[in-house]
């Protein structure tokens, strides 16, 4: 119940992925605001990148999200995957800051409604 899968599919192949759930359910208390959704594990097959596939689906999210009347939408990224911050702020998402979790540093995007 907490955490659902968002796929993209072209001829009945998984081509896109990403889980979407409330940011409580990985990140605990690291955004400013309280009601915050976030997505992980967003990943676009090699053949498929280019595409703007991963641009449908953070703008997807962010609908859904807005939908279920959130503050907002947060994402953690290693500040190494350049191609992932780049995508996040074409969204118009703005670091918040950094934490140390049990599984990585990360660097927190938000984007507030």
């Amino acid at each position: 119940d907490n955490l659902q899968a968002r796929v993209v599919l072209k001829d009945d192949k998984v081509i896109a992925y990403a889980v979407f759930y409330h940011s409580s359910f990985e990140y605990d208390k690291a955004f400013n605001k309280e009601n915050v959704y976030s997505f992980g594990r967003l990943m676009v097959d090699t053949n498929y990148q280019g595409q703007d596939i991963g641009s449908f689906i953070v703008s997807s999210m962010i609908e859904e999200a807005r939908s279920l009347n959130a503050e907002g939408i947060g994402i953690g990224v290693d500040n190494l995957n350049i191609k992932a911050v780049s995508l996040y702020k074409k969204h118009g998402f703005v670091k918040e800051g950094e934490k140390l979790f049990p599984w990585a540093y990360l660097d927190l995007y938000a984007l507030y409604f």
